[in-house]
């Protein structure tokens, strides 16, 4: 739910929101500025994961959002790290001594939440482990882990020219969940037996090649959408609006597959396919369709067309990442 107490809106605006380009009204645009999409996207995003978006509005009151969608429960997650660790990390305590503006300190803090570890401040731990950061002033930062005499030390440090010693421990930033859960072991001298890691609990990751995927998508709802989940499983995008597009960015850079939707101004994706096919250079391309249309034979006309594969709208990342991996050639083009 979103709910604010600004200037609301009339019945009759209410009926018209979720157009695109369109606001309660002129005086809106010129005040506070906008296009009169946001509002749209919105109630693409929320329709295309199956979800529902709601308005209620009273001028001078404020204005009311409400977004419902159906959500899977996730199932809890056994830990990967040893209970015995965290628990004598737990008993020991954290001892932070690094600036609150310190860019890493929430993530640090975070993380130590999850793991239920007591985080308190240096000058009120003075027998915890030491949590801190290199400053300008390195020399008086050394000096005082150096003069620290609690459980032990660690040193979160971005430079990379500062070097592990017996009692301290530099944990390298950017942040890595995993060196926090070793340094904090090593540091606190808590047995190598207990800081192991299962891998096996491990979520799997991505196929390590990156493909540079040309994606031919009218909606920028869309562009949106499948962008982030090829940029997630590690691949290179690049976009064009239409067919035509499409057809003048496979002679401007090498791909190593296309996602193509069906209905497009200028040029649809068929005729696009068509001409790709008739270039020799582009015979092997696998080109992959996507669109909305669900009716008996458009997986037909899809392949007649010269396309290797179809996948409806709306999809998911496991569906997107199958479709992919059956396409993908064995020598992907390098991404820079």
């Amino acid at each position: 739910e979103v709910i604010d107490t600004g200037i609301g809106m009339h019945r009759e605006a209410l009926k018209r929101i979720f157009l695109p380009f369109s606001q309660a009204d002129a005086d809106t645009t010129r005040l506070y500025g906008g296009t009169g999409l946001g509002l749209t996207l919105c109630r693409q995003l929320v329709e295309r994961m199956h979800g529902q978006i709601l308005v209620d509005s009273s001028e001078g009151i404020g204005t009311h959002f409400t977004v419902t969608m159906p959500l899977p429960i996730q199932e809890a997650i056994k830990t990967p790290y040893s209970e015995t660790a965290i628990a004598s990390l737990q008993r020991i305590g954290v001892a932070m001594a690094m600036p609150q503006e310190h860019p890493h300190r929430l993530a640090i803090e975070s993380q130590l939440r999850d793991w239920a570890i007591p985080v308190r401040s240096a000058s009120r731990h003075p027998d915890g482990l030491l949590l801190m950061a290199t400053s300008d002033d390195r020399q008086s930062t050394l000096e005082f882990a150096n003069g620290w005499n609690g459980a032990g030390v660690v040193v979160a440090d971005s430079s990379g020219t500062l070097a592990d010693k017996p009692g301290r421990r530099v944990l390298s930033l950017p942040l890595q969940r995993d060196d926090l859960f070793r340094c904090l072991c090593t540091a606190a001298s808590i047995s190598d037996e207990a800081t192991e890691i299962a891998a096996n609990s491990r979520p799997l990751a991505e196929p390590a090649r990156a493909l540079t995927i040309l994606l031919v998508e009218d909606n920028q709802v869309n562009q949106l959408v499948a962008s982030a989940l090829l940029k997630k499983m590690g691949h290179r995008v690049d976009h064009a609006e239409n067919g035509q597009r499409g057809l003048e960015a496979l002679k401007a850079r090498p791909y190593d597959l296309v996602l193509m939707d069906c209905q497009m101004p200028v040029m649809d994706g068929y005729e696009a396919t068509r001409a790709i096919r008739k270039n020799p250079q582009w015979h092997s391309l696998p080109v992959i369709a996507v669109t909305a249309n669900v009716m008996q034979g458009d997986r037909e006309d899809c392949l007649a067309s010269g396309m290797n594969d179809y996948i409806t709208k709306p999809y998911n990342r496991e569906q997107l990442r199958r479709v992919i991996a059956r396409w993908a050639p064995p020598d992907p083009t390098p991404v820079s």
